[in-house]
């Protein structure tokens, strides 16, 4: 079946589901509640509240209370079963919300969770948006539970959450005979703001673990969620707040013990260095790097791919992840939603920010310096990042450069431009450029959201100059520009995605990400997913179907993969069943290697297989939960059996353990192989403060293993220490040999003025 034909018969299946969206709308009328944006008004103290969760301070007994907060899940707009409260006051210099969880069974309420940066979803939790701007688009999401852990991320465009971003904020939270009450303090010279605006946008939410119910302030409709501030209220009645001078300094020191048993080189390595952040206005910050260092970030967990495309490792450096969705460029990633993963989105990233600091196989790289713009002028967003890279082995050391600049238009929609500059990896002058327009609305057909981009690019290079070789020359032409866009309904009941999007030949980003070079792809999902009344204990059903075909530039088909989840159940506990048919092709015009222990290469030819899969994901409010999968079928001309196990127990909230277990078995006529991947973390938590995590990881593509163990201290907030072993371990021949060894100790401190 050619892709012309496929985009018709996607653009009409997408046509049907759009007619058939009011009619699900007019089975029903909702509750006028459900459309509200409720306010409340912030009292202005002159002596803040003491951060003990007793909330017997008389600036809560004068501040207004909030109104009710309404059933998101299970049922849309009814009453909670517990109520909710919170309160609002603040000081010239920090907010503090009150929180209220009353339960008329504390006994049962689920808290197993202490350290910073948990799945809080897990346990019986709050979480609060703001929107500072009030342009409905971004802000900042807390959250919190009955111990006092925190979570936090940026939110952008109302699609993108960035969770590994750490704000300097304080909560003290406590159970009690009335349920579970908190007390959350936020710096205002923590949060970027305007001045000026008349209020602020808020959204509370409370899960209540173990009945899986959701209850939110703001517009508690299914179709969205807490994070998305186009639905918050108003938080009203700021006025005369203030950041201080505006000045951050977060110095460190750090000691390491390296040992190299393969190089037989030891060095101890002591160093200083920090960052300087420098608030131009309540929303535009500059900040400087000097001799930055990651030693305190997790390692990445190895994955399989059996594919013969490049696999991309998520960015976890705190330097890089503050503000980064400013940088972010094309596509909606659409947010977080319930059921079947959507399809496997592989356009092109413009800026990669691992590009800087880490070699191509993710070694770290010092950077000497570093600076970076970000913030809001208006209606316009600005980042800018400039870094200098050291020498590495027969890498040089250079500059690199991002820049990126929107607009807000209409309520909910931008435009903006982006450029990068510079190659960590070469001595080539690389220059990318490139334009997008999001569109976004969430009144579509009254209450439905739909986004769609546009977006194109252009990159060219010119090669570095020597004593040896000519003058450089500059290419760019039409291959090198690639272009996409995509049209959008992530809603709760239905929902829809349609992609386009196609690479050039030369188009070659030196500071971005491109997993596959020289392709058009045709990308679609379509899900239906019901919510039956009182039918089986079952609390939504879904049934989705997604597709993707990727031709070369001659229209040749390359890859396409058909998926069906027929059966996907979510219950009333939390517990998933599920089960998926995928049919895939592939078209490599060259043998590739899909095992480098093995040796074994996939030939060249044109292959169909199909693959089935079934799964069961246990409800996180179980003491035991666990994950299992087993899928089966061909690969390629062979045959392929394949596993996925995790299972979790967190028997109190000072102890966890986690362990994993993924094996692909392979069956071809070239050989026989297996890849296994296995970890397991341990986590300690003394408080919400102080934490001892341990992690082992095993790959069996080089029989390696690797184990961190890390102690993280946050004593004050803000200032941290951390104490980090990483260790690595060949396996070879059934025998375990250490390989290289780093010990690392770093403090730092966060001053504000």
């Amino acid at each position: 079946m050619s892709p012309k034909i496929n985009q018709r018969i996607l653009a009409a299946a997408l046509m049907l589901g759009l007619f058939s969206l009011p009619l699900s709308g007019q089975e029903e009328k909702k509750n006028e509640a459900l459309f509200r944006r409720p306010s409340i008004t912030a009292l202005r103290v002159k002596e803040a509240p003491i951060l003990d969760g007793r909330m017997d301070d008389a600036a809560w007994e004068k501040a207004q209370a909030s109104g009710p907060l309404l059933q998101e899940q299970p049922d849309e707009g009814a009453a909670s079963t517990e109520r909710t409260e919170f309160r609002v006051v603040y000081t010239s210099t920090a907010l503090y919300i009150g929180l209220w969880c009353f339960d008329r069974e504390p006994e049962k309420i689920i808290s197993r969770l202490m350290s910073r940066d948990s799945p809080l979803p897990k346990d019986d939790a709050v979480c609060i948006a703001l929107d500072p701007f009030l342009d409905r688009r971004n802000g900042y999401w807390f959250m919190i539970n009955p111990n006092g852990a925190q979570g936090d991320a940026l939110i952008t465009n109302n699609t993108d959450i960035n969770d590994d971003w750490d704000g300097i904020w304080s909560v003290v939270a406590r159970i009690d005979e009335e349920g579970w009450k908190a007390e959350i303090e936020l710096p205002f010279n923590s949060l970027s703001f305007n001045p000026n605006a008349e209020a602020w946008g808020i959204n509370i939410s409370r899960h209540i673990r173990r009945r899986q119910e959701w209850n939110r302030w703001s517009r508690p409709l299914q179709d969205f969620d807490t994070y998305q501030v186009s639905e918050a209220g108003y938080l009203r009645g700021l006025s005369g707040i203030e950041q201080g001078l505006g000045i951050e300094f977060a110095p460190y020191a750090i000691t390491k013990f390296r040992d190299q048993r393969e190089l037989d080189d030891t060095d101890l390595l002591m160093d200083i260095g920090g960052d300087l952040r420098y608030r131009i206005t309540p929303n535009l910050s500059l900040s400087l790097s000097y001799n930055t260092d990651f030693a305190e970030t997790e390692i990445d967990r190895p994955q399989i791919n059996l594919t013969r495309f490049k696999t991309r490792y998520p960015e976890k450096r705190d330097f890089f992840l503050q503000d980064a969705g400013i940088f972010n460029f094309g596509r909606n990633s659409g947010g977080r939603r319930r059921g079947p993963g959507r399809s496997s989105a592989t356009e092109p990233a413009p800026f990669f920010s691992r590009t800087v600091g880490l070699t191509p196989d993710r070694r770290p790289r010092s950077i000497v310096g570093a600076t970076k713009l970000t913030g809001r002028l208006g209606e316009y967003n600005i980042g800018l990042l400039d870094a200098y890279v050291d020498d590495y082995e027969d890498l040089p050391g250079g500059n690199v450069f991002a820049g990126r600049i929107s607009r807000n238009i209409l309520e909910q929609s931008s435009v903006g431009i982006i450029t990068t500059h510079g190659d960590p990896n070469s001595s080539n002058e690389d220059f990318l450029i490139g334009a997008d327009l999001g569109l976004r609305t969430s009144e579509f057909l009254g209450s439905q959201v739909l986004q769609s981009n546009l977006w194109i690019l252009s990159s060219w290079s010119e090669e570095g100059e020597s004593e040896d070789d000519p003058p450089p020359e500059t290419g760019g032409d039409e291959n090198s520009l690639s272009f996409g866009g995509n049209i959008e309904l992530p809603n709760d009941r239905y929902s829809a995605n349609v992609q386009f999007f196609q690479v050039g030949e030369d188009f070659d980003p030196a500071l971005g990400f491109v997993r596959r070079e020289s392709v058009r792809a045709y990308i679609s999902e379509f899900s239906y997913k019901p919510r039956p009344k009182d039918f089986y204990d079952i609390r939504q059903l879904f049934f989705s179907y997604s597709n993707s075909f990727y031709t070369d530039l001659d229209d040749q088909l390359e890859t396409a993969s058909h998926s069906i989840f027929p059966l996907y159940i979510y219950t009333n506990d939390g517990d998933k069943f599920w089960s998926k048919v995928s049919y895939e092709h592939d078209a490599p015009t060259s043998p590739f290697e899909v095992s480098s222990s093995e040796g074994i290469e996939i030939p060249a030819g044109e292959y169909w297989w199909p693959s089935y899969k079934i799964g069961i994901d246990t409800s996180s409010k179980r003491l035991i939960e666990f994950e299992l999968s087993y899928e089966f079928g061909r690969y390629y001309d062979g045959s392929l059996s394949a596993w996925e196990a995790e299972i979790a127990v967190r028997p109190s909230s000072f102890f966890s353990i986690r362990a994993d277990y993924e094996l692909q078995s392979i069956s071809l006529p070239q050989g026989d192989f297996k890849e296994r991947l296995a970890s397991i973390k341990t986590r300690f938590s003394l408080s919400p403060q102080l934490n001892w995590s341990n992690l082992l990881q095993y790959y069996s593509d080089g029989d390696q293993l690797g184990f961190q163990s890390r102690i993280h201290w946050e004593y004050t907030p803000g200032s941290n220490l951390y104490l980090v072993l990483n260790q690595g371990i060949d396996r070879n021949e059934g025998r375990l040999r250490w390989t290289e060894s780093e010990l690392a100790f770093k403090i730092g401190l966060s001053l504000r003025f």
